[in-house]
């Protein structure tokens, strides 16, 4: 909301939190986002929880009432967030911090593969989606209780906040983002934690928030 008035002249959000970020209500949530995204727009998707991969490779973020036993029954599934993702008429960019979280867009063996036909898919809409995850392979995203929450999560507000301004240009952008984050979680996790963050090929850097004038 911050940026409201600044980079972008409204910003529209919907948070999901604790109990009440069921399947449904996810699944609501991610129809309401693909839906809003208009092609001037910059639709921005953050996922913060647990996520698992199912047997055959299938991706499922696990909401509140969740199991690990039933996750195609329980869970929201790679499948649906890669939808949301490509229905957006505009920017789109991917926030995810949940364990194992660089296995989001497939089997990190075979993430190249899966990457590939994501941004070839939006590519052909003039789109590119911007995908931030809090770890690679299969490390754990790292909290402390002083924190708040994840490393990755705290590193990506601080960025957005105005510490990811690199060049003190007053603007934001994704690729600085990228290191800002890169940076910051390795600082605060000694190393245990390595963000990854991939974008289609040719996707141009952008402005994804500007810093307020002090």
């Amino acid at each position: 909301g911050r940026q409201q008035g600044l980079l972008y002249s409204r910003v529209i959000t919907k948070s999901i939190t604790d109990a009440r970020a069921t399947r449904p209500a996810i699944t609501e949530g991610l129809r309401w986002l693909s839906d809003s995204v208009g092609p001037g727009d910059t639709g921005m998707l953050f996922i913060a929880g647990h996520g698992v991969n199912s047997d055959d490779g299938q991706y499922y973020f696990i909401p509140w009432e969740g199991g690990h036993e039933k996750l195609a029954q329980t869970s929201v599934p790679e499948s649906l967030i890669r939808q949301t993702l490509g229905a957006m008429r505009g920017k789109a960019i991917f926030f995810v911090d949940t364990c194992y979280a660089g296995n989001a867009l497939g089997n990190f063996r075979t993430a190249s593969r899966e990457l590939a036909r994501l941004a070839n898919n939006l590519a052909a809409t003039e789109n590119g989606v911007v995908v931030f995850a809090s770890s690679a392979g299969r490390q754990l995203s790292v909290e402390d209780d002083s924190w708040g929450n994840g490393a990755f999560t705290r590193a990506v507000v601080a960025g957005l906040n105005g510490r990811a301004d690199l060049t003190n240009s007053g603007r934001i952008t994704y690729k600085g983002l990228d290191y800002f984050v890169s940076e910051e979680v390795s600082r605060m996790t000694n190393g245990q934690q390595t963000p990854v963050t991939i974008s289609p090929i040719g996707v141009p850097d952008f402005a994804i928030a500007t810093v307020p004038a002090i």
